[in-house]
């Protein structure tokens, strides 16, 4: 299809009327291809392209005749040569059994050898570009059409861009370099939109419209279809800022804020800053903003600047202002001073001005310019002194005046609040201070308890009481005043609680040598600890009522638990500790013992000398202690079992105790570790050692050519890793606590796996007999055998991989299975083919020469001598008569090219040969021969006979028999060689055959190769629109002799369903040729979409997969080396399966993971790297 493509955010769609069978390679595509058309019909196709804003619509009609019409043209690559080359080899597709042609479009003037050949040499190139259309033609058909291009010219001049640029403005000029060979072109990559180029093929282009931002623009070099180069230049601009005003000067009387009058930024932004020197800093409320509030000014001249900026790209617009401020005048708060003679008098900040008195007794005014004095000679008996500050006329503003006043006071009588006071428990307690008078004294709670709620009867009275007082500690402040002086003295009373009442705890009778005491917790006041009688003994904690008490020997003792809080009377209690016996020897019960089997033993306590001792059993199986007060009794136990037995020693009321562990084992399990093992490498092993009742068990690796480990060794049947091929001995161990270990061998000898069978294809053959060809086996035998047929057929030599098959004989049931095995030992791969014996009527027994070789040199035969053939066909218009045929197949890629047979010897024949092609219809073995190619040609004496227009990839027959009427015995000889374009490598066969879900094998067989480089294997999955490379196989150059190709691909991962595939013969010279289409069928297998990730992986790995019922698997990781390193049985559940597996235990490198259930097998390679 050719619609308009889709701009950027548009989605376009195709539909057609009728759709029945319609396919699109893809429905949204502008140039999609259309498939399934009929014949004879009219369809209306309707191509619609959308976006957010709407949709709209084109139709077109496409209207179907009976006839085929011809592929869709393919023009092949564009190419790129050097510069002086002036030919080269065109590769349009092969449009048989259409027509083409090549045109040239544009370029310089050029010849085709042969414009109708689709790969064609074309000449006469020079440097340049060239631009042609390979078109295919078929009836009335339109012809599709495709185009190439050609340049010759040397490399493309390197691009260079320029330095990046930042600009002011919206125009930039770039800086491209001049380009010689190819073409240049600037293009934007990134940045805003909007902009113009005066022309985007120079070099030194101008840019305009810019916008500000950061752009990117490509200079790119192209040289038509040759390799072309590009660079990138980095753009950043921005607009040239709006011109500041920050508007006329001002003059504030009296004020302190004013407002800045700045013009609006339209470019950039604007903000406010203050120049140096200013006579403060004062608040400019909203800096950004062009007109804005300024707060706390003071008097004088201050200078203000407007700043307009974008970027650093530009430079920035400023204008300045002054303003100028003159404050009223402020004399300040007024002072009141106690004792003093002199004051300092200050106007406010930045104002000048003059001070005097106006108000009180006599005082000496000092002038501190600008705007201070210092009132000095002031007294109590001229106060109050008021004073007055004058600001004169300044900077146009008027004179102003403000006035202040000074007090100045006598002292006061030294206040004295009386000794502090210690109280127990009181409410209410009364105050001791001095007489002030005639100054006023005031009492006052600089401290006291939480809570506090206390009030004084008479806060100015020097003898207070102070009521509804809390316990705890107050402190008071005496402070007498006189005007506007004052001073104070403080005295602190402690109100102390009631002691909380003692209690020492009960009386105690213990063993030495420590004690915890028990006295209650003093909630009011402090308790102490006091020993009053007995030896000498250490309290820990006197002041806690639980403290320790060490140092205790037998003896009595008594102690004192005593309450006190401040002046109130203590609370005291006592208590009495009896300690009327010594400890006893420490209790040892001796070490714990461990013994196997055995059910007499002896204890192992220590000989008290304080006490006596006595054993008993804490815990265990039942046991009998023969002297329970003997340290070393004798023991008997009565089966395996871990016995806990206490030594107690006892002395009057104090005791020790010690216990040990006497742990019987019975003997392990003995030890079997299963029958030794001959086994295939690469298969599970599972090791199946006994499962210990009495015990456990392990393995360990004994003897190999490779170091085992072990799934899990403590398992009975674990799995082996790390096995080779080669002899291994392994042995299960079992072991139950100090008993004698029980152990047994198992020999394992790993087996080499034979090479994988493959039968080869299936055959259908013209003959009773065949050759099998198997795979090679390098370890072991082969053998091939007959598992199925007709009758017994004879093998020539069953043990040989390449073997001959006689005996076949035609019946309904003519089909033969041969089985092929690759054995090494007990290990066995195998496979099977069939075998189809297709008796044909038509048959020539006199003829050693059946097949005609291209390049096999002459060819000399003579006439059959009898007169009748089976199937024999009418030849020239007559009757069969002594003929001999043979059978070729033609090029698959040049249908139209001759064949010619070269007749240069001729003899015993009397009225000479007539020669005629038969057309089998491609028949592998034809019942007749029909219809016949073109005229009959008689050959008197050494001639050539040419055939023309014969069909591509079609078998033939040569028919010679005498020019006769009447047929007799013939005598005629002859030779001919063959010649032509007709016949290429001759491919016998080409078979595809699936082995099992995971691969399918080709086969393919030429008789003969000429210029043949090798063979491109392609495929093409059901539902895919195109063949894809998938491997090489090379060819022989030139060879006369059968050569056997075979190809193993892998289709793990192909989709099951129709799978096709073909061969692109590729000659040394360029030119190919494809196969006829091998076609195999993928099953459904058990297992889809199996997936192991992540690859490559750090140690943790995942197998997925998708079963279609519940199975079991194993899954094998190997070395690079075919090791086997991890092995393991998995249960495959129906339905979705994931299974975590570890290669952290493995060094670094190549591994590769097998999983297998039945008969479907998965592997995959995966690189360890940590």
């Amino acid at each position: 299809m050719k619609a308009n493509k889709p701009t950027v955010n548009e989605i376009g769609k195709w539909s057609v009327v009728p759709d029945s069978g319609i396919v699109f390679s893809n429905v949204n595509a502008y140039n999609a291809i259309v498939t399934g058309l009929a014949k004879s019909k009219v369809y209306t196709f309707k191509w619609r392209v959308s976006n957010p804003c709407g949709e709209d619509s084109s139709y077109m009609t496409i209207t179907t005749s009976n006839q085929m019409g011809p592929p869709t043209a393919n023009a092949g690559g564009d190419i790129c040569l050097n510069s002086g080359t002036t030919s080269t080899t065109l590769a349009g597709n092969n449009p048989g059994p259409a027509s083409g042609k090549w045109i040239k479009i544009s370029g310089a003037a050029v010849s085709f050898v042969r414009d109708t050949l689709y790969n064609t040499v074309i000449n006469g190139l020079s440097t340049g570009n060239y631009l042609l259309e390979w078109s295919n033609t078929r009836g009335t058909c339109d012809a599709t059409r495709d185009t190439m291009m050609i340049t010759v010219s040397g490399p493309a001049t390197v691009a260079n861009a320029g330095a990046d640029v930042d600009s002011c403005g919206a125009s930039v000029t770039l800086n491209g370099n001049t380009i010689i060979t190819g073409i240049g072109k600037w293009s934007q990559v990134s940045g805003p939109g909007g902009w113009s180029i005066s022309n985007a093929s120079n070099p030194k282009a101008r840019l305009t419209a810019l916008t500000p931002g950061v752009y990117v623009f490509r200079w790119s070099v192209t040289n038509g279809a040759c390799a072309g180069n590009f660079d990138d230049v980095r753009i950043r601009t921005s607009n040239v800022p709006t011109p500041a005003l920050a508007g006329n000067s001002q003059k504030l009387c009296g004020g302190s804020s004013l407002t800045l009058n700045g013009n609006r930024i339209t470019n950039g932004r604007g903000y406010w800053t203050l120049l140096n020197p200013s006579p403060n800093t004062p608040n400019v409320v909203d800096p950004d903003s062009g007109i804005t509030n300024v707060t706390g000014l003071i008097t004088g001249i201050y200078n203000f600047r407007y700043t307009s900026t974008t970027d650093a790209f530009c430079p920035n617009s400023t204008s300045d202002v002054s303003d100028t401020v003159v404050q009223k005048a402020n004399a300040g708060a007024d002072q009141s001073l106690c004792s003093a003679t002199s004051a300092i008098l200050t106007g406010n900040a930045g104002s000048v001005g003059t001070w005097s008195k106006v108000f009180g007794g006599t005082a000496t005014l000092t002038a501190v310019p600008p705007n201070s004095a210092v009132a000095s000679a002031l007294n109590t008996a001229g106060s109050p002194y008021r004073f007055q500050y004058t600001v004169p006329t300044r900077w146009g503003c008027p004179a102003s005046v403000d006035t202040m006043q000074v007090n100045v006071a006598d002292s006061t009588v030294v206040p004295l609040a009386g000794p502090d006071q210690d109280l127990c428990n009181v409410s209410s307690f009364t105050l001791t201070a001095n007489n002030v008078a005639p100054n006023t004294g005031t009492w006052s709670i600089v401290a006291a308890p939480a809570g506090n709620a206390s009030t004084f009867s008479n806060p100015n009275s020097n003898t207070s009481t102070v009521n509804n007082v809390k316990t705890g500690t107050y402190i008071f402040r005496w402070t007498t005043s006189n005007g506007t002086c004052s001073r104070g003295d403080e005295i602190r009373i402690v109100n102390s609680p009631l002691p909380t009442k003692a209690n020492a705890g009960p009386d105690a009778t213990i063993c030495p040598t420590t004690y915890k005491m028990k006295g209650n917790k003093a909630v009011s006041g402090i308790g102490t600890w006091t020993q009053l009688s007995g030896p000498a003994s250490t309290i820990a904690s006197p002041n806690d009522s639980f403290s320790m008490i060490t140092g205790l020997t037998q003896a009595t003792y008594s102690y004192a638990w005593t309450i006190s809080s401040g002046i109130c009377p203590v609370k005291t209690d006592t208590m009495i500790i009896n300690i009327p016996n010594l400890n006893p020897t420490i209790a040892n019960a001796g070490i714990d013992s461990i013994i196997c089997n055995r059910t007499a033993t002896k204890l192992n306590g220590n000989s008290p000398s304080i006490g006596t001792g006595t054993w008993t059993k804490a815990s265990g199986p039942a046991a009998t202690i023969a002297g329970p007060s003997s340290p070393n009794s004798n023991l008997t136990l009565t089966t395996a079992g871990a016995y806990k037995l206490a030594w107690t020693i006892v002395n009057g009321i104090c005791k020790s105790t010690d216990t040990t562990v006497y742990t019987m084992y019975a003997l392990p399990t003995t030890a079997n570790a299963g029958k030794d093992t001959n086994i295939c490498l690469f298969t599970p092993l599972i090791l199946y050692g006994n499962n210990p009742s009495i015990g456990a068990g392990s393995w360990r690796y004994i003897s190999g050519i490779s170091t085992v480990t072990f799934v899990d060794s403590t398992k009975f049947n674990t799995a082996p890793l790390g096995l080779d091929t080669g002899n291994y001995v392994l042995r299960w161990v079992t072991k139950n606590g100090n008993c004698p270990v029980s152990s047994d061998d198992v020999k394992i000898r790993m087996i080499r796996q034979p090479d994988f069978a493959s039968a080869g294809s299936n055959q259908i053959l013209c003959q009773p007999f065949t050759t099998l060809i198997g795979s090679t086996n390098t370890v072991g035998k082969v053998l091939w055998a007959q598992k199925s047929g007709p009758s017994a057929s004879t093998i020539a030599t069953p043990n040989a991989s390449t073997t001959a098959v006689s005996g076949l004989v035609n019946t309904p049931t003519n089909v033969y299975t041969y089985r092929y095995i690759t054995q090494n030992e007990k290990c066995i791969n195998k496979d099977s083919i069939t075998v189809t014996y297709l008796k044909p009527t038509t048959t020539d027994n006199c003829s050693s020469a059946r097949i005609i070789l291209k390049t096999s040199g002459p060819v000399t035969d003579s006439l059959c001598a009898t007169t009748a053939q089976v199937g024999e066909p009418m030849s020239c218009g007559k009757n069969a008569c002594n003929s001999t045929w043979y059978t070729f197949v033609t090029n698959a890629s040049t249908w139209y090219q001759p064949l010619n047979i070269d007749f240069t010897s001729l003899s015993n024949s009397v009225n000479g040969l007539r020669v005629s092609l038969f057309n089998t219809g491609g028949a592998s073995c034809p019942t007749t021969l029909s219809p016949q190619f073109g005229s009959c040609q008689t050959v008197t004496s050494p001639t050539v006979l040419t055939w023309t227009g014969l069909a591509p990839s079609t078998q033939y027959f040569m028919v010679i028999d005498e020019n006769a009427a009447i047929c007799g015995n013939s005598k005629a000889k002859y030779t001919f060689q063959t010649s032509g374009n007709a016949l290429p490598i001759e491919m016998l066969s080409f078979t595809a055959r699936a082995l099992d879900q995971n691969q399918s094998i080709l086969n393919w067989e030429t008789v003969t190769e000429l210029n043949n480089k090798g063979f491109e294997v392609e495929r093409k999955a059901e539902g895919e629109a195109e063949f894809k490379k998938i491997g090489f196989v090379a060819g022989a150059g030139n060879s006369n002799a059968n050569l056997k190709y075979s190809y193993l691909d892998n289709i793990t991962e192909v989709r099951p369903g129709l799978i096709f595939y073909r061969l692109k013969q590729v000659d040394f010279n360029g030119q190919s040729s494809y196969s006829s289409i091998a076609t195999i069928r993928k099953a459904e297998g058990p297992i889809s979409n199996p997936k192991l990730y992540p690859n490559p992986t750090n140690g943790s790995i995942v197998l997925e997969l998708n079963a279609k019922e519940e199975s079991n698997g194993t899954v094998v990781i190997t070395d690079n080396i075919g090791k086997v390193v991890y092995s393991s049985s998995i249960t495959v559940a129906e339905g979705f399966n994931s299974t975590p597996l570890s290669l952290t235990d493995m060094a670094d490198g190549v591994y590769f993971v097998t999983f297998r259930t039945g008969e479907y097998t998965y592997s995959q390679k995966v690189m360890l790297i940590k």
